[in-house]
Formats: C-alpha cells, sequence, structure tokens
C-alpha cells in the first residue's frame, strides 16, 4: 500500500513526480506476484479439497493470472528489443499497456471469488467473553 500510495501521491497538474515510476513497477509487480502465487496455492488446495472454490471460479483465476503474465512477458520484451529511435514512443506505450492491463486484470482476479460468496457463511454476532 505505501508504493501504491506514493505513486498515486505523486501525480500532480504539472507532471509525473520523480517517485511515481519506481513506485508504480514495485506496485504492480508486488501485485503480479501476489496474484500468481495465490493462484497456484488456490489451485493446489482445490486439488485436495474441492469444496473450497468452484470449478469456474478457479478456472477464471488461471485465466487471468496466466493473462496478465503474458502481457507482462510481452511488455518486458517489447522494451528490451525496442530500437533507440523510437525509445521513447514504444516504452511508453509498454508502460500504459501492462499498466492498464495490471488494474483491468487484477481487480478482474479480486472480483472472481463473487462465485463463493454464496458459499461464505458469516456470523455476525459477537459474544463477548464471560
Amino acid at each position: 500500500m505505501i508504493c501504491y500510495s506514493i505513486t498515486i501521491g505523486t501525480i500532480d497538474e504539472k507532471g509525473i513526480g520523480n517517485l511515481h515510476g519506481p513506485c508504480a513497477v514495485t506496485f504492480f509487480v508486488i501485485w503480479m506476484i501476489i496474484i500468481l502465487r495465490v493462484t497456484t496455492f488456490i489451485s493446489s488446495v482445490r486439488q485436495w479439497d474441492s469444496s473450497i472454490m468452484t470449478r469456474k471460479s478457479m478456472l477464471l483465476k488461471k485465466l487471468l493470472a496466466f493473462y496478465v503474465s503474458g502481457v507482462w512477458v510481452y511488455c518486458i520484451y517489447g522494451l528490451i528489443t525496442t530500437s533507440d529511435e523510437i525509445e521513447q514512443k514504444k516504452s511508453d506505450m509498454y508502460i500504459v499497456i501492462v499498466e492498464w492491463n495490471s488494474v483491468l486484470v487484477n481487480l478482474l482476479w479480486v472480483l472472481s471469488f463473487v462465485f463463493e460468496w454464496k458459499e461464505l457463511n458469516f456470523c455476525l454476532d459477537f459474544y463477548p467473553p464471560a
């Protein structure tokens, strides 16, 4: 959350602050790693006990994690292979692609837990210790 706060906080009406780029990259990399790690963890737990998650939800999480990984690989490859004369324009394009795809796909990944909401039972009563 610190990287996200700095990333958003360094945007002003005159441009983008010096900390915006590094914090945005750190935030998105951490976010992507968490999505991939949690997806693999949930997948292995679901193999052990399939009642924790629907098949549809697990498939959607895997597809979204695979898609965001593919976007990252494509954009990193594009940044590495960009020629010097058009480097700035191309690098900005790849950065925008990875940023907005990461935001949208990671949000959809989190929202894909909606398939489990009907199965969750919460107890809202609070009984203090006697």
